[in-house]
């Protein structure tokens, strides 16, 4: 069976369709028209955001901020190492191993993620928002021996966005492993306009069969898209 690449109208076979970070009038073949109907307004009320951090969290904050104008919901999803596992007992000792922090392998791209992640839920839910967003859902697995990790002031997607909220009442879930940690994070807006943390609740993470989920299978919500 021959397979054969999808093809896009106007793009020739042998190019591959890229988004472009401005706008270009040249690009247009005729008239720009916009097909509104009755039920477009609807639609833009429901648009939820699906994100994934740190990288695609990145894109959206440099090149496409506009995005967050149009959704009512917005979920984050990602993995945040914390350190990288170690050698072997018997490793380490022959080359006198030394352990090498997360920030020390990641450095300045860490620190942007997470000042990246702070400036976007600090300007969620308080009275003067630039976003109609009614609901922050962030999905965030820890890898290895990680559950000191999640609650690290200067170190940690989780406790930026749990610092940076105002006005949200705050669900926290944490799922213990012993290969990873799992945060289900949900925000939503404070009833009385007053930063809260409602709940947080532990239970365990399922690593059960012969291939466990690892964080893939934690960091998508099997009920994703769903409602808001």
């Amino acid at each position: 069976m021959e397979l054969v690449a999808p093809h896009f109208p106007g793009i020739p076979w042998n190019s591959e369709p890229v988004m472009e970070a401005e706008y270009n009038a040249d690009l247009l073949s005729g008239e720009a028209t916009i097909q509104a109907t009755s039920t477009t307004a609807k639609l833009i009320d429901d648009t939820r955001l699906f994100i994934n951090f740190p990288h695609g969290l990145h894109v959206l904050q440099t090149v496409a901020p506009e995005l967050l104008r149009q959704c009512r919901s917005v979920h984050i999803s990602g993995t945040w190492g914390s350190e990288p596992p170690a050698p072997p007992r018997w490793l380490r000792a022959r080359q006198g191993y030394k352990r090498e922090t997360r920030r020390e392998t990641q450095g300045e791209e860490a620190r942007t993620a997470l000042r990246q992640l702070s400036q976007l839920v600090a300007k969620m839910f308080v009275p003067d928002a630039p976003y109609p967003v009614e609901k922050l859902e962030l999905r965030i697995y820890y890898p290895g021996d990680s559950y000191r990790a999640i609650w690290r002031e200067d170190d940690s997607p989780i406790s930026a966005a749990m610092n940076n909220l105002c006005c949200a009442g705050i669900h926290v879930k944490v799922s213990r492993g012993r290969m990873g940690n799992g945060v289900h994070l949900v925000a939503l807006p404070a009833v009385e306009g007053v930063r809260q943390v409602n709940s947080i609740a532990w239970d365990k993470l399922d690593e059960s069969g012969r291939n466990p989920p690892g964080p893939g299978g934690f960091m998508v919500d099997p009920s994703w898209p769903g409602s808001i």
